[in-house]
């Protein structure tokens, strides 16, 4: 599972968090309550990341597809203007990106880095990789 890669990734630096953490709006991935900081992986697919080869539409049942989409695109759009008003920065890792991570160990090292960087900064601003 791609949450479990980032969490594993996450914890070999030494950075300890909550995961699913049910009080918190669309319950992220990986949670850092220190931190007011919230991680959410997404799939391609489902989440509908933009000029993706995995965003593909199905051929058949569109009009569904189309509907339930949208819906996640809307609920996802909510959540992060939620956790913006209780001042929680989010960062969404695509499931995309995840797959680069598992191919390329440069990569990898990267986007680890850049996370880690990420919740070191005070002023942090909504992200995504």
């Amino acid at each position: 599972m791609p949450e479990i890669y980032i969490r594993s990734s996450l914890f070999k630096t030494g950075l300890r968090y909550r995961v699913n953490v049910a009080n918190v709006e669309g319950k992220p991935d990986i949670f850092f309550p220190k931190q007011k900081a919230a991680i959410f992986i997404h799939g391609c697919f489902w989440h509908r990341h933009d000029n993706c080869v995995y965003a593909y539409t199905p051929k058949s049942n569109i009009e569904f597809w189309e509907k339930k989409i949208s819906d996640n695109r809307l609920r996802d759009t909510l959540v992060i203007e939620a956790l913006k008003k209780r001042g929680i920065s989010t960062l969404i890792i695509w499931e995309c990106t995840i797959k680069h991570m598992k191919k390329d160990p440069t990569f990898h090292d990267d986007i680890v880095s850049t996370i880690l960087k990420w919740l070191a900064i005070d002023d942090r601003m909504n992200l995504e990789l």
